[in-house]
């Protein structure tokens, strides 16, 4: 006990010491921009009093304390200043900060400029946190600017209830539910990535034999190195989208009915997927094409406006209804306006993304409203071309909107896992007929 007496005096006094060898060791063993990091973290740390004092992040604290005020209290107010702690993260630092009196998040996200400024950083971003706190995101080197490519493989794990997009501004990943959703819109300028979403996207599922694909190319070839892994694909062809809209929409009739009787539950999403009744990915790209009515009067215009019609009717129940039978929409556009997508159908789709929008007119149209108060993650931001590939979405654990950049596909990838994946294309009504035929009529 009396040599502990000793020691442990020693320890404590160490300490400080302790603390600044640690950091020198982790230091020196940091890549060159582990220790920009590091050094942005000790300059913060150092310099918060003053920063927060110039960027207006304090309060006076008037109140009295309990002996009762005097002269001298009056004429000098004690300063309130939140606390901080600082942790270093992959391309920057997050710092947790404990909110006091009036000075919270709107105070934090209207000086978010300045603080950036202050602390010589590309990129800050304020969120809430637990009660009382709240969580600055700095950033030293944006990972949206940084191109990455994605490598499909026949046999990685898929994930039909959450979807990946791509990595933050801070090199986090960034991911939206798809459980439970039967409709996602997508807008954006041609030439920003709409089409590369569509390959992540597929190559994300193709190599599940849980989900099966349709695809509606509005292009008429962007499309069509995927069609070895859909069960129908067509062009730019009105009758041919027609009928595949028609087939998907005939796939929730014959589903709807047999439900309890093949999966014994009310919804897809309720219980574990089988291979009889796969999720099934409607896309349609450049939807305008096949939604948009023409004022022509030409002798056919009144023929091909009915088959949009028709096409909008089921779409609108699709989006509306398919997701309790495993059925998922996916619509993309320039700019998603009603004329380009019917409101009835573009309101009702779970989840909305934009790539870049040259007005605010058409990121609403993408977002709705409340992107105005996300100017960080606006698309009329994004007309950059180092920003091609990201897009902004409201996304799972992540306050208000943010910007993700999608991985890269490419062509040669996306034609090489379409032709090893198949042998797993079927058609769902085929599996669903054989699913509900009585075991006698299966042959072995």
């Amino acid at each position: 006990m009396a040599d502990l007496a000793f020691v442990v005096p020693g320890v404590i006094a160490a300490a400080p010491m302790l603390v600044t060898s640690v950091s020198a060791v982790r230091y020196v063993r940091a890549d060159r921009l582990g220790r920009a990091v590091l050094r942005k973290g000790w300059r913060i740390r150092f310099t918060w009093r003053r920063t927060a004092l110039r960027c207006g992040l304090y309060q006076a604290d008037q109140a009295a304390p309990a002996g009762g005020e005097t002269l001298m209290m009056r004429s000098r107010d004690r300063l309130l200043i939140p606390r901080i702690a600082v942790a270093p993260g992959p391309n920057g630092l997050t710092v947790s900060v404990k909110t006091v009196g009036q000075v919270g998040l709107e105070d934090f996200e209207r000086s978010a400029d300045d603080l950036a400024n202050a602390w010589r950083v590309r990129y800050l971003e304020a969120s809430p946190a637990r009660p009382g706190y709240l969580t600055l995101r700095v950033v030293l080197r944006d990972a949206l600017r940084q191109r990455t490519l994605f490598v499909p493989s026949p046999d990685a794990p898929v994930d039909l209830r959450t979807w990946v997009l791509g990595v933050g501004r801070d090199g986090q990943p960034v991911k939206v539910r798809t459980a439970e959703v039967s409709g996602i819109a997508v807008g954006g300028l041609s030439g920003y990535g709409k089409t590369s979403l569509v390959y992540h996207r597929f190559a994300t599922l193709a190599p599940s034999p849980l989900v099966q694909f349709a695809l509606i190319d509005g292009k008429d070839f962007e499309l069509s190195d995927l069609k070895a892994r859909a069960y129908l694909h067509c062009g730019d062809d009105l009758d041919r989208a027609h009928h595949i809209v028609s087939q998907v929409h005939a796939l929730y009739t014959d589903r709807k009915n047999a439900i309890r009787a093949v999966l014994r539950r009310r919804s897809f999403w309720a219980g574990d997927p089988i291979e009889a009744w796969p999720l099934t990915v409607l896309v349609i790209d450049e939807a305008h094409t096949f939604l948009h009515e023409t004022k022509s009067t030409d002798p056919g215009a009144k023929d091909r406006n009915n088959r949009v019609r028709d096409i909008v009717g089921m779409l609108d129940e699709l989006v509306r209804k398919g997701r309790t039978v495993g059925i998922q929409v996916m619509l993309l556009t320039q700019k998603p306006t009603g004329e380009a997508i019917p409101t009835t159908i573009r309101d009702n789709c779970q989840i909305a993304l934009s790539f870049a929008q040259r007005s605010k007119e058409a990121a609403i149209a993408a977002l709705g409203d409340d992107i105005n108060d996300y100017p960080h993650a606006h698309p009329r931001r994004l007309q950059d071309p180092a920003y091609v590939g990201v897009v902004s979405v409201l996304a799972e654990g992540r306050p208000g909107y943010s910007l993700a950049r999608i991985p890269y596909v490419t062509d040669r990838d996306a034609i090489a896992l379409a032709a090893s994946t198949a042998h797993l294309t079927a058609d769902p009504r085929r599996l669903l007929a054989a699913a509900l035929a009585p075991a006698d009529t299966i042959p072995a």
